[in-house]
């Protein structure tokens, strides 16, 4: 009977490994000694150099694939998000949409177990105009500079400077965002505004001020 190139000449029954069968199309002596093939087998095995070609090929272009695939993640993130610390709260807010103050009252969507977004309830509009009571933020999706809604606690309450400069809100259309490239946030405790609100020196200070004298200073510029 005459043999079918890459099989062996008494191929059948005597292959119940599929292992054997990946062996003899690589050609892979070694493997056919592993997979414990008898002496007989490995003489009637046949080269066939086009199976062997596209099994080449074939293994190289995934190889080209998968290395491509690696450089291009390696991009995203070392390009991911990109921006300078333009200064305190008292600063970058002007330059933000709206400012407001509100409650956080939960999370919205999840990717890799991380909440991407937040609702907050409205409590002030201190800049611009909304009329939501209740309002959508979108941060960080590990690409974007903006900050993780898990820096914001539900239940927290805080002065929020949004769609300002960095945070694209052209991302998430139809809703507000908010940026890591300033101090664009201001926690507020028992009516005490806690944060970096016009030390441009140091961009971890902490000053401390009631709602009062936060209207006021806010307004002055």
């Amino acid at each position: 009977m005459k043999s079918r190139p890459g099989y062996f000449r008494n191929s059948g029954k005597s292959f119940a490994l599929k292992i054997r069968e990946t062996c003899i199309q690589v050609k892979c002596l070694k493997c056919l000694r592993c997979a414990k093939v008898s002496k007989v087998e490995k003489r009637n095995f046949v080269y066939n150099p086009v199976r062997i070609s596209n099994l080449a090929n074939f293994l190289g272009m995934t190889l080209l694939v998968i290395s491509f695939w690696g450089v291009f993640q390696l991009g995203v993130e070392a390009s991911a998000c990109s921006c300078n610390w333009n200064g305190p709260f008292r600063k970058v807010a002007p330059q933000s949409e709206v400012v407001i103050r509100g409650t956080v009252t939960g999370y919205h969507g999840e990717q890799r177990g991380v909440p991407l977004a937040m609702d907050v309830e409205v409590l002030e509009i201190i800049k611009g105009n909304t009329n939501q009571r209740r309002v959508r933020i979108w941060g960080d999706n590990g690409w974007l500079c903006r900050p993780s809604v898990t820096h914001f606690p539900v239940g927290t309450e805080w002065i929020l400077a949004l769609n300002g400069p960095g945070s694209k809100p052209g991302a998430t259309p139809g809703y507000y965002a908010m940026s890591i490239c300033g101090q664009f946030w201001l926690k507020v405790i028992d009516g005490r505004v806690i944060g970096n609100f016009d030390n441009a020196q140091d961009w971890q200070a902490s000053q401390e001020l009631s709602l009062e004298e936060f209207r006021r200073s806010f307004h002055e510029q």
